[in-house]
């Protein structure tokens, strides 16, 4: 509370009582506090003003502005300024300081827009804008501190809430998270970056969980290469393998079902990776059954779908390298950098309550969790054969397999 209230301060006697006001209905605070932060320094007046520029928004549009100008409320911005300054003291840059750097950071890539645009918004040159992003990036993104501390593998407590979440929504037992990919252009000749789509991008691989934070985040490679390789070749199908069979299991109709995660149809199942089922290889009396669980599947997996959306919808620098030509962000370090850099800042954001992803609880009753501290053997018994029968019998009981396709048919009308 009190590094937030440090951040407004008195630019006059007339705005003070609006300040505070908004400061009191935003933090519940009581008052605010005067310091120097915000005041108008003579030898950097450029400065200054814009930081006028900014009290401004407070005071006349309380922070609307500021959300749609830089993506987040006053306290969000407040709140990643001091992660950065507590882990990174290297500002001022060019006689920029951190808050308007920040500033110019969020504009750029919540706009995605060139950076002649922000030379003319900010007063800063080009070649300032470009360090300013660069450095802020490198804050942010794999490596640094505030990415380890942000966008990391789950705690113990933190999978068996999401897995929790993912059981109440629809039934589907043991999922902890769901993994795809997605493109982001970039600007190079190389063909190896040239995806499916017919544009060149990078491919960058994401693991979520139920609530929609980002636990893994797998950037660079080319767009060529397809999602199920790069899960191959990625870290976190090494620790998955190896740590989730440890934090224990469930008996699902005498089996032992271990932490999984869900994929899509290109995954090849594995007993910590569930993939749909082929309906096309599926016999007349299989067909009713794979059908009714890939729909289900498809209800938990949706959520990496939606976190990609926001974060393209959120951070438009995703989108286009078209739209400011061959500089950092189009290229292939830059543009994983970038990718890194909105994951952690989407994180960040979710774990202070500027965005949220949930599911609405059933409170479905779930087998108990087993914790064992020996490796024991990963090889169920189809795992996701398992899960689908446990699925099955949790929704549709004893229903007739007419029954379960009329019912399905009725929740995708009621979808569209």
């Amino acid at each position: 509370m009190e590094a937030i209230l440090e951040a407004f301060v008195e630019i006059n006697t007339e705005t003070t009582p609006q300040l505070t006001e908004a400061l009191g209905e935003i933090l519940g605070a009581a008052g605010g506090a005067t310091t120097r932060r915000w005041q108008v320094d003579p030898d950097r007046p450029t400065e200054g003003l814009y930081e006028r520029e900014i009290v401004a928004w407070v005071n006349n549009n309380r922070d609307e502005k500021f959300s749609v100008r830089l993506g987040c409320t006053i306290p969000a911005f407040f709140f990643l300024h001091d992660l950065i300054e507590e882990a990174y003291p290297i500002f001022p840059i060019h006689n920029i300081s951190l808050k308007k750097g920040l500033c110019i950071w969020l504009y750029k890539i919540v706009s995605g827009v060139a950076y002649y645009i922000i030379e003319d918004a900010f007063k800063v040159s080009i070649s300032v804008a470009i360090t300013i992003c660069n450095t802020i990036t490198n804050c942010l993104c794999s490596g640094s501190i505030v990415f380890e501390n942000f966008v990391k593998v789950p705690l113990p407590d933190e999978m068996e809430d999401s897995c929790r979440a993912f059981y109440n929504h629809n039934g589907i037992i043991g999922a902890i998270g769901a993994i795809d990919g997605t493109y982001i252009p970039i600007v190079t000749t190389e063909l190896a970056y040239l995806n499916r789509k017919g544009f060149t991008s990078t491919n960058n691989q994401i693991v979520v969980s139920a609530f929609g934070k980002i636990w893994s985040c797998n950037t660079g490679t080319p767009g060529s290469v397809s999602d199920l390789t790069m899960y191959e070749i990625s870290n976190f199908r090494l620790w998955a393998e190896q740590s989730l069979p440890r934090f224990g299991h469930r008996f699902v109709m005498g089996y032992k079902i271990h932490y999984y995660i869900l994929g899509d149809g290109i995954y090849r199942p594995r007993s910590v990776l569930i993939a749909p089922y082929d309906e096309t290889q599926a016999t007349p009396d299989e067909r009713t059954d794979h059908y009714a669980y890939n729909y289900g599947h498809s209800s938990c997996r949706i959520r990496v779908e939606q976190v990609i959306g926001n974060l393209k919808g959120k951070f438009k620098v995703l989108s286009s390298p078209q739209k400011y030509g061959r500089t950092t962000e189009a290229t292939v370090e830059g543009a994983s950098k970038i990718f890194e850099a909105c994951c952690c800042v989407w994180n960040i954001f979710l774990d202070i309550g500027e965005v949220a992803l949930g599911y609405t609880p059933l409170e479905r009753p779930i087998p108990p969790l087993i914790t064992v501290n020996e490796n024991i053997d990963r090889d169920v018994h189809n795992t996701r054969q398992v899960v689908m029968q446990h699925y099955l019998d949790v929704n549709y009981g004893d229903m007739s397999n007419e029954e379960i396709l009329a019912y399905l048919n009725m929740e995708m009308n009621e979808e569209e």
